[in-house]
């Protein structure tokens, strides 16, 4: 007895030790990238910004009815909008980025110390958990509560107490309200906990997962009605974001990345009678064609050429134009949108194989242009095989910031000597900061692409050891948490491999 006790006095050593180390070893991490990294506003993030605005009464245009209400509430209740700083947001987002290691390695400790000691050194040196403390949209918060609902998924797998349901279940609805993502891991994270608890026959915990659910339904029921109350549309009641097919009809239509040689190379060169399928510049193939399908047809009547050159700026008219609101509305849109998309992998089933080529760099596979014409390398050292960190201001909220919150950004932006700048420059120059915070930068971006092309890798061996592993339950949530997120998360967004 003396002998159990003085191991598990060992084993609680060992963790407090490893917790502490991780959490230095985070906070230091943490504090080079608040020093290399500027502040960031890019697309989405105005867009945020704009609605915490509208929360604190300080816009009248403000409400995003394809956003969740969760960040724009993080960065109204961090004082953005009431105190006038990014202080708040940006402290917070540290925090959470030191936090994300240890989690992690409380999430993996069931498995074994060392090995969950060992993948949080690993997290912690891909610098994922830091990159994104500075830019202003939903992935650092997301990626932190898809790790909290991981770790209570774990605590709950090994001591069968109800109250990590309940925190669980806590955990994934935060992630919904701040990414719509969620909505399919929280069904994934609430079945799982359902079916261990009435494999076990644990009736507290099977009360428990059931009422916690319950509230947490009621909650997102009561924002749906709220959401149709303030654009006056009763008919939207039940839904979160109408915004399915504008995504799905996105993908499609221009971010698959068709304009790459590498796909079009993968697909044999059409024939004269095929040329309609091409853009003009013959290197994109064009997917959504009027002959799809009635819906198509009339997409195509709607915006007289947009099917035969598409383009960004297409797109966002499409989505969000006064013609498809006046003519569709944001329900109706939206179900139009998605019809779109139905006709065009029933007319176009390759476009499936182009998807899952758009997917090959969460594996840790490169296919840019030439590449491809050879077997699918492994690029461990490759700064492009990633989208670039959205550094990018987008120019309709600078406008919108406060002379104090202006001041903020462009000495963020390492253009002390004249606030303006930020309004006449689009986007921050690396020739602007010291060598030595560019070189912190480049050996960042070579970890981030490092990890995550080596998990990638071990993702893809290891899944098939799920069904005899003695550790199932964990694995079998961690890996459908991963899959849930690559499927639902553009390449380069952290929120699609965290997990």
């Amino acid at each position: 007895m003396k002998i159990r006790e003085v191991e598990s006095n060992v084993a609680h050593d060992n963790v407090r030790r490893s917790l502490v180390s991780l959490l230095v070893l985070s906070a230091l991490f943490q504090l080079l990238y608040l020093v290399a990294l500027p502040i960031s506003i890019e697309a989405d993030g105005a867009g945020y910004y704009l609605y915490a605005r509208g929360i604190a009464g300080l816009d009248h245009a403000w409400f995003k009815w394809w956003r969740s209400p969760g960040f724009p509430l993080y960065l109204h209740l961090l004082g953005m909008t009431w105190l006038d700083t990014f202080n708040g947001v940006l402290a917070a987002n540290a925090l959470l980025g030191i936090l994300m290691p240890a989690l992690l390695y409380g999430t993996l400790l069931p498995v074994g110390e060392r090995y969950a000691f060992g993948a949080a050194l690993v997290f912690t040196a891909s610098t994922i958990p830091f990159s994104y403390a500075k830019v202003l949209t939903t992935d650092h918060p997301y990626s932190f509560f898809l790790l909290l609902t991981a770790f209570f998924f774990s605590r709950f797998v090994v001591t069968q107490r109800w109250h990590y349901a309940i925190l669980t279940t806590g955990a994934v609805l935060m992630a919904l309200m701040i990414r719509h993502e969620a909505l399919y891991l929280a069904v994934v994270a609430v079945a799982l906990l359902l079916s261990m608890a009435l494999w076990q026959r644990n009736k507290i915990a099977i009360i428990s997962i059931c009422l916690s659910a319950l509230i947490a339904i009621s909650l997102i029921f009561a924002w749906s009605l709220a959401r149709s109350r303030v654009l006056k549309q009763p008919e939207l009641f039940g839904s979160l974001h109408n915004f399915t097919g504008r995504q799905l009809f996105w993908r499609v239509y221009v971010s698959l990345g068709t304009s790459n040689e590498a796909l079009s190379f993968s697909f044999s060169r059409p024939s004269p009678s095929e040329a309609e399928r091409w853009a003009p510049d013959k290197t994109r193939i064009i997917f959504v064609q009027a002959k799809n399908g009635p819906a198509s047809a009339e997409l195509a009547e709607m915006f007289p050429g947009a099917l035969r050159n598409p383009t960004e700026e297409l797109v966002w008219r499409i989505i969000f134009g006064t013609e498809m609101m006046h003519r569709k509305g944001i329900q109706e849109g939206d179900a139009f949108l998605l019809r779109v998309v139905k006709e065009t992998i029933v007319a176009h089933p390759e476009i499936l194989a182009v998807i899952l080529a758009s997917g090959t760099p969460y594996l840790g596979i490169h296919l840019p242009g030439s590449s491809f014409r050879n077997p699918p390398i492994f690029s461990w050292w490759t700064f492009d095989t990633y989208e670039a960190m959205p550094y990018n201001i987008d120019n309709t909220v600078v406008p919108h910031l406060t002379p104090r919150l202006l001041r903020a950004y462009a000495h963020s932006q390492w253009q002390i000597e004249d606030a303006s700048l930020a309004l006449t420059r689009p986007s921050w120059d690396q020739r602007d900061r010291p060598n030595w915070l560019n070189t912190l930068h480049r050996l960042g971006q070579m970890m981030h692409n490092i990890v995550r092309n080596t998990l990638g890798v071990v993702l893809v061996l290891t899944v098939w050891f799920l069904p005899v592993s003695r550790h199932r339950a964990l694995a079998t949530f961690l890996f459908l948490s991963c899959v849930l997120q690559l499927a639902l998360n553009r390449p380069g967004n952290p929120g699609g491999y965290l997990v």
